[in-house]
C-alpha cells in the first residue's frame, strides 16, 4: 500500500491539497508538542515533517537555509554572536557556524525530540553543529528564553513553524506569539546596536495575512522593516519570504562588491545564495509590494 503525507490548506476552506509520497518511512512519533515523521522520498530525499507539514528536505534545504542565514550575517559582515529561534532540525545553526566571524550561536528550540530526531536521521541537513563547541543548545520555549534572556546578539533568526491561520489579521495557534509586537520588542531588547532580525513569513500567495501582519508588527520596533524572496520547491504556493528588522538602513543597501569579498573571505560553498541573488532577493513583485502596503494601512 502506497503511503502519503498530506498537507491541507487552513485558510481558504481547503483550497487546495500537497502530497508527498513516502517511499520509506523512517521515523514517526509523537512528542509532547507534535506529530514528528521523517521519511525517504525519491524526487526531495529525506524529508521532514511536523504535523503532517513538510519543514525539510535534504535535497532542497539549502533554498532556505542558505537564504535565511547568509543574506543577514554577509549584510552586517561582522556577526558574533547570534540566536536562533526554533530551528530544530540544525539547518539554520549548521549555515551559521560555517562563518568564520561567529564565536557563539545560542538556539532555543521548544521540542528536544525534534532535534533528537534531526541528529538520527537529518546529518545531511544539521551536519555536525549540535557537536559545535560554538553551540548552546537551550531546550526551551522561545518566548520565555527570551523574557529572561540578558545576553546580546548582533543576528536573530526566528526559524518557526507557522501560525495555524489568521483571524482578524492576528496570528492563531501555539507559533502565534512568535509574530507579536511584544515578541520582537523583546527580540529587539536582547540585540546589539546594528544589530538584524529575520524572521521566516512562509508564502504570502497563499496566506497574505502571514506577511502583512508581521510586517506591521516589525515596523513598530525597527526603523528599516522589509523583506526578502526565495523560492522553495517543497513549499506550496510560490514565493516564501523571510521579514527584516533593523535600525541600520544600511545593512539593506551594502554594495555588491563588498558582499562580493566578505562572501569569498568567508569562503563558503553555497548552492543557492550568490552576493547577485542576495541583492535581487529584496527587489519585490507588485503583489507583495501591495500585501505589505495592506498590513501598514
Amino acid at each position: 500500500m502506497t503511503s502519503w503525507i498530506e498537507e491541507t490548506d487552513k485558510t481558504h476552506g481547503g483550497a487546495w491539497q500537497l502530497r508527498i509520497k513516502m517511499d520509506r518511512i523512517l521515523y514517526q512519533g509523537e512528542s509532547e508538542f507534535q506529530s514528528i515523521a521523517v521519511f525517504e522520498n525519491r524526487l526531495y530525499g529525506r524529508v521532514l515533517a511536523l504535523d503532517n507539514i513538510v519543514q525539510a528536505t535534504e535535497n532542497d534545504e539549502f533554498f532556505y537555509h542558505e537564504m535565511a542565514v547568509h543574506v543577514p550575517l554577509l549584510a552586517h559582515g561582522a556577526v558574533k554572536r547570534a540566536l536562533i529561534i526554533g530551528g530544530g532540525d540544525g539547518g539554520a545553526l549548521e549555515e551559521t557556524l560555517r562563518h568564520p566571524s561567529v564565536e557563539a550561536v545560542t538556539m532555543a528550540e521548544i521540542d528536544a525530540q525534534v532535534v533528537a530526531v534531526a541528529k538520527q536521521h537529518l546529518r545531511t541537513i544539521c551536519g555536525t553543529a549540535f557537536e559545535d563547541p560554538r553551540t548552546e543548545l537551550v531546550i526551551a520555549d522561545g518566548v520565555e528564553y527570551l523574557e529572561h534572556c540578558a545576553e546580546r546578539f548582533d543576528f536573530v533568526l526566528i526559524d518557526s513553524t507557522d501560525p495555524t491561520g489568521f483571524t482578524g489579521g492576528q496570528p492563531q495557534g501555539p507559533s502565534a506569539v512568535l509574530f507579536s509586537v511584544e515578541f520582537y520588542a523583546n527580540c529587539k531588547r536582547c540585540m546589539n546596536p546594528g544589530a538584524v532580525l529575520v524572521t521566516q513569513n512562509a508564502v504570502p500567495f497563499t496566506d497574505r495575512a502571514g506577511l502583512s501582519t508581521p510586517m506591521r508588527n516589525l515596523a513598530t520596533q525597527f526603523t528599516d522593516v522589509a523583506c526578502y524572496r526565495v523560492a522553495v520547491p517543497s513549499f506550496y504556493g510560490g514565493d516564501m519570504v523571510f521579514s527584516w528588522g533593523s535600525d541600520d538602513p544600511g545593512l539593506r543597501h551594502v554594495p555588491l562588491e563588498r558582499l562580493s569579498e566578505r562572501f569569498r573571505a568567508a569562503a563558503l560553498d553555497t548552492r543557492y545564495y550568490t552576493p547577485e541573488i542576495h541583492q535581487g532577493a529584496f527587489a519585490l513583485p507588485g503583489y507583495l509590494r501591495a500585501i505589505i502596503e495592506e498590513g501598514a494601512g
